[in-house]
């Protein structure tokens, strides 16, 4: 079908009148694709896989021998004989929009939607616009080849030149439809913008028709060119192609996809091209080759899990290299009390309230809530025990880890990270002298079965003691023993502990870090904090440890308990600790119900899920993840949050009382947020926000927010928090944005 479009006169923001000629359009949304359809398979020979959605798009090598797939949190997958480079090491502050090569192929630009710019290999960094405060978000970017320098383009046609010729934008015009994406003409003597309904805008380069004026089945979301006839293709997000002067070769517009398509690249002979769709798959056409894709494995799961931490050490990643804040619930006998549909639907709850991680015990007994009438061997509710042999930890019982996969294999069907305790030390130490009688060489051989059991597993993580009070060189031997075992056959399994006061030798404490003993802080991956007390002070030492350590609230006062006498397990006091939290450097936290790890019923367990504390938990992490929480730096020293802040209690704050306010903002000036318990007035240094800054009050118990106002970033301002809730406390999150 061809088209024919009368001529357009664009008009720029520099002034230049650009013709646009008249042109002809090659509809090609029936054609099958004549290379290969991958969504379905995972590449064998790509350097990795990027999670389901996040794909941002694809850049050749310049031999086309190979190609680069990116993630929009900057993670970049190697196919073929492209150069592994790599990606970034560090979540950026906006996420990745685009991927483009460098004139040799010899490495490649991350851009950003805020237009920060990232260089790989032998790409040259020209400048950006991540400290300008932008009108519209930045969409994608091209390079200039004659110069080595780049363009920006933003959703509305504004053009940032960097060591390469402006030609002109459309930053001034009002358009039907945002710019999604731009290409540059042969040589760099111009470049072409495209709309998502297929406009074209071209600026000192041939314009040879567009999709503008039709009905699309889908939207345009790129555009490459032909860098042999001169003109260029357009590409929907089914894969329909719209040729422009250029060899039609093939779409996808008649397939079902997995994933739409985000972006496309043509080779440099004019001859074929690529499109890379949202979840990694690759689809070649003409004389592109395939490569592989970035595609997880068939059966793989698509959920994220704590898997990692990240360059600097102050957060967990999950397995695509994203942040991954821990929103968890402490079910600890939820291994022997429940029956597999149970736990089944107790983890699809807990995946609606939005939790993430769940602490569970692999061998429970009464000490952590096992009130079954087995629970003296530790068994299940319906009679399995952990070992054929009562007290001999060298006769696990197939039967019953059997059980414990199929619960780690629900946990992750629900995408839930599952911290499991190898030996609960209240009980099995503690309470007894279960782990001393075995010994250290059967307990480390259990560890072992342990690592074999669950390595491949995606969502497990190791969380050993339980109220290890009894810590030291003795009761090391056996624990972390335990978890020595574990690592010798699953390295790469995050691990940590809980310790508790009394300690072995010393005077009895009231707070603990997992690195107060020495042998287990050279040992973890998570520093886990454990206090019932406002727990800032905690989290904040474990931030401040050295070497550095990602530090997570392990274990605060459970909702409906009161473990002092003084902070009762209100509501107020679960968000309380929650976000004193999250504004003190943390990586997550986990949440505790007394309904939920020591309760003998399950239709009262079940009863009580849906609890004020485990909504309003989840109004928190919904708060945090829409921000880059990852890159939040505490306000120690008060130059944020300079007045106002109420008193720092050292380890013994009542949550009640405790009117200390928290604050954290990131090193680019761009997000603060403060959390303040009671209602007051505090003094911001807006200075250290980056640019005029849109603030506003996020309300704890019902995930609102209200708008305050835009304010210059310059000098002081005092907030003053809202009025009180419906429930009479007043506790508000204070979120700042530039």
């Amino acid at each position: 079908m061809a088209c024919v479009f009368a001529s357009l006169v664009v008009v720029v923001g520099a002034g230049l009148l650009t013709t646009m000629g008249v042109g002809s359009l090659a509809l090609t949304s029936a054609a099958a694709p004549s290379g290969h359809e991958v969504s379905h398979a995972a590449s064998t020979s790509c350097g990795g896989t990027l999670p389901a959605g996040t794909v941002v798009g694809i850049a050749a090598t310049k031999d086309d021998g190979g190609y680069w797939i990116a993630d929009n949190a900057g993670v970049v997958v190697a196919c073929g004989d492209a150069t592994d480079f790599g990606g970034l090491t560090t979540t950026p502050a906006q996420p990745i929009v685009g991927i483009a090569a460098t004139p040799d192929g010899g490495g490649f630009y991350l851009v950003a939607s805020d237009g920060g710019v990232f260089t790989f290999g032998d790409a040259v960094f020209q400048g950006s616009t991540g400290a300008i405060r932008l009108n519209k978000p930045v969409v994608g970017m091209a390079v200039d080849p004659s110069t080595g320098g780049y363009w920006l383009v933003a959703s509305d046609g504004g053009i940032f030149s960097f060591n390469a010729p402006f030609y002109g934008s459309t930053g001034s015009m009002t358009l039907n439809r945002p710019v999604v994406g731009m290409a540059e003409s042969n040589g760099g003597s111009g470049y072409w913008l495209v709309a998502s309904d297929g406009g074209i805008f071209s600026f000192k380069a041939p314009f040879y028709g567009s999709a503008g004026s039709l009905r699309l089945n889908k939207p345009v979301v790129g555009m490459a060119p032909d860098l042999a006839t001169g003109g260029y293709w357009l590409v929907a997000s089914d894969g329909g192609i719209f040729s422009f002067n250029a060899s039609f070769a093939g779409s996808t517009g008649s397939l079902a996809l997995n994933r739409p398509i985000v972006g496309m690249e043509s080779n440099a002979a004019g001859t074929g091209y690529r499109f890379v769709a949202s979840d990694g798959g690759v689809f070649d056409f003409g004389t592109s080759a395939f490569f592989g894709s970035a595609v997880a494995p068939s059966g793989a799961s698509a959920f994220p899990f704590a898997t990692s931490i990240s360059s600097n050490h102050r957060y967990v990643l999950d397995q695509f290299g994203h942040p991954y804040m821990i929103v968890g619930d402490s079910a600890h006998s939820l291994s022997v009390d429940l029956s597999t549909s149970e736990m089944n639907t107790y983890f699809a709850d807990r995946q609606a309230h939005g939790f993430n991680s769940v602490l569970v015990q692999l061998i429970a007994g009464q000490y952590a809530g096992n009130q079954n009438a087995n629970s003296a061997n530790y068994a299940t509710y319906d009679g399995i025990t952990p070992f054929t042999t009562d007290g001999d930890i060298s006769t696990p019982n197939p039967v019953y880890f059997s059980r414990m996969q199929t619960m780690a294999q629900l946990a992750e069907n629900h995408g839930i990270t599952l911290f499991l305790d190898p030996a609960d030390t209240g009980q099995l130490l503690d309470s007894s002298s279960f782990l001393a009688d075995n010994g250290a060489t059967k307990d480390y051989n259990y560890g072992v079965f342990l690592g074999n059991t669950f390595k491949n597993f995606p969502n497990i993580a190791w969380q050993s003691g339980n109220d290890y009070g009894a810590w030291g060189p003795t009761n090391d031997a056996y624990v972390l023993g335990i978890a020595k075992g574990i690592r010798s056959v699953a390295p790469n399994q995050l691990q940590t502990v809980e310790l508790f006061s009394d300690v072995e030798g010393s005077s009895v404490q009231t707070v603990n870090l997992s690195s107060d003993d020495p042998a287990w802080a050279s040992f973890i991956n998570l520093n886990g904090a454990y206090t019932y007390y406002s727990p800032y002070s905690t989290i904040l030492q474990g931030y401040n440890f050295s070497p550095t350590i990602p530090v997570f609230g392990m274990e605060y006062n459970y909702e409906f308990e009161n473990n002092t006498g003084a902070n009762a397990g209100s509501s107020f006091d679960l968000r309380a600790q929650e976000y004193w939290t999250m504004t003190s450097g943390a990586t997550g936290q986990l949440y505790g119900s007394h309904y939920t790890w020591n309760d003998p019923s399950w239709a009262d367990e079940q009863s009580h899920l849906d609890s004020p504390g485990a909504i309003q938990i989840g109004y928190m992490a919904n708060l945090f993840k829409s921000v880059a929480w990852y890159n939040l730096v505490p306000d120690q020293g008060h130059t944020f949050v300079t007045a106002g802040y109420g008193t720092f209690q050292n380890n013994d704050g009542i949550e009640a009382t405790d009117n200390y306010v928290t604050a954290a903002i990131t090193a680019d000036g761009t997000l603060g947020i403060a959390y303040l318990p009671q209602h007051t007035t505090v003094t911001v240094n807006m200075a250290k926000m980056s640019g005029p800054t849109t603030a506003r009050w996020y309300d704890p118990t019902t995930g609102a927010y209200a708008a305050i106002g835009t304010i210059a970033n310059t000098g002081t301002y005092q907030f003053t928090s809202p009025a009180n809730h419906s429930d009479g406390t007043d506790d508000w999150v204070l979120v700042l944005q530039a």
